[in-house]
């Protein structure tokens, strides 16, 4: 006969009795003695000893407080919840790992060393199952069919893991997702066209994947959606129409073959916060009202066939803090309004069609400003003062026709690591307070006649062209 764990323990308004199900019981068992682990007891086990496992002060799981990582029901009859993230488990899933666990609402095993494929035994909580966390594993496999079965799933999450196969149709059944993540992984094939049955879905992450074709219209039908990452994959068509998620906030559409324009009605959009659109096939110029999204905070579109000039309305996007536009055909000045940007750390926009001289007043205000890349264009005149740039720790303004000497301020920045201003036409000689920097690890200059003479003593890959002088007058 098989009997209740039970355990006894006075209190000052008597006797209270605790157990749990005999077969959950033994299913801790199994799980503890298939997965080892030097964090099972993730050091509570000296300042709250009964919170370890199997520990010979509290046998019971759930009473008086529960193991680490448990969450028991009410009566403490059952386990509900196991967050075991962190807790270095090594070890494979077998198909019975979770077998008498059907009370089960929520499995968080995240950033383990687990491998093998998802175990069918978590059908056994398939009216309750609402969260599944497997990422950063090591499991393979596919996403099975039988994933169907678990009705009231909301989160699905198997992000950075080893599986393989195609986005399985029978995702589309499980009506109440509201999360699906499994970017970093070798899946393929197309996206099934019924996802749109999922009205509910609020975050979805296939990126650093291997899917191909187009998107499927179905997926405007998830109006909920806030968080939409597809990047790195080989897709498709047309840029999405954003506008169909009005509630979107991140964008990650990087890395794929997308082509066509940036829809203007992008511009109406208040809530976004990241817009990543790079290296895809995109053409046309920068929506005229890009300064609409005021709570933009990253902007990527680095490496398209963007044309036209920066929109001057970009000056009231005041918690923009990165925004990379290079590798694109953008032409024109640089307008004064990048000089708002007062919270921007990163600006790229080398390697597009640029000329004229930068602001006088260029880096007066961007404080914060850590990484600054023009190559690739047609500036002209002197470098703008720089001496309120003193976060500034990567500026690359090579192949430009910057002339005038090298700012003073710039050699002495005092977190600055990269310095490129080759292919240029600089003054031939550089200031000795150069000397002074301690902080430069890669200096590139071109057209010089002398370098100081303590360059080589700096602790850094210098390259210097003596020869090959740029094509500019002195």
């Amino acid at each position: 006969m098989i009997l209740l764990l039970t355990l006894v323990i006075g209190s000052y308004f008597g006797c209270i009795t605790a157990y749990i199900l005999p077969y959950q019981l033994h299913a801790l068992q199994r799980i503890y003695s298939t997965f080892t682990g030097a964090k099972w007891t993730y050091n509570v086990s000296q300042v709250d000893p009964q919170k370890a496992w199997f520990n010979q002060i509290q046998p019971d799981p759930c009473f008086p407080t529960p193991w680490y990582g448990l969450v028991c029901s009410n009566d403490n009859t059952s386990i509900v919840n196991m967050t075991m993230r962190q807790f270095g488990l090594v070890g494979e899933f077998s198909e019975d790992t979770f077998s008498g666990l059907n009370t089960t609402v929520k499995v968080d095993w995240y950033n383990n060393t687990i491998t093998g494929e998802l175990p069918m035994s978590l059908l056994e909580s398939n009216s309750s199952m609402i969260y599944l966390d497997f990422g950063s594993n090591q499991l393979f496999g596919d996403i099975p069919s039988w994933i169907r079965y678990l009705k009231n799933l909301q989160y699905l999450l198997v992000d950075e893991n080893e599986l393989r196969g195609v986005l399985p149709e029978e995702l589309c059944e499980l009506l109440q997702l509201r999360e699906i993540s499994v970017y970093t992984n070798h899946m393929n094939g197309t996206l099934p066209p019924c996802i749109g049955n999922l009205v509910q879905l609020n975050h979805f992450y296939l990126g650093h994947n291997h899917f191909v074709g187009t998107v499927p219209n179905s997926l405007y039908n998830c109006k909920s959606m806030y968080s939409l990452g597809l990047d790195n994959n080989y897709l498709q068509g047309p840029l999405l129409d954003l506008l169909q998620f009005p509630n979107l906030h991140y964008v990650y559409l990087a890395n794929n073959s997308f082509s066509g324009p940036i829809h203007d009605n992008v511009t109406l959009m208040p809530h976004l916060l990241v817009l990543s659109l790079s290296s895809n096939l995109l053409t046309g110029s920068l929506p005229t009202d890009v300064g609409n999204l005021l709570n933009l905070k990253e902007l990527y579109l680095y490496k398209n066939f963007i044309t036209g000039p920066i929109p001057e309305s970009i000056q009231s996007l005041s918690n923009l803090q990165v925004m990379l536009i290079g590798n694109n055909a953008l032409i024109g000045t640089v307008p004064n309004a990048i000089s708002e940007l007062k919270q921007l750390i990163l600006l790229d926009i080398s390697d597009n069609n640029l000329h004229g001289q930068l602001p006088s007043a260029f880096f007066t205000p961007l404080v914060n400003l850590e990484s600054l890349f023009l190559s690739g264009n047609r500036f002209t005149g002197p470098l703008p003062s720089m001496d309120t740039a003193v976060k500034l720790k990567s500026f690359d303004a090579s192949s430009n026709q910057f002339s005038g000497p090298i700012p003073n301020a710039l050699l002495t920045l005092p977190e600055l690591s990269l310095l490129s201003c080759a292919v240029n036409c600089f003054s031939r000689e550089v200031s000795s307070s150069i000397c002074e920097s301690k902080s430069i690890k890669q200096l590139y200059l071109s057209g010089l006649a002398r370098a100081p003479e303590c360059i080589p003593s700096i602790e850094s890959n210098y390259f210097f062209d003596y020869v090959s002088l740029p094509s500019c007058l002195w």
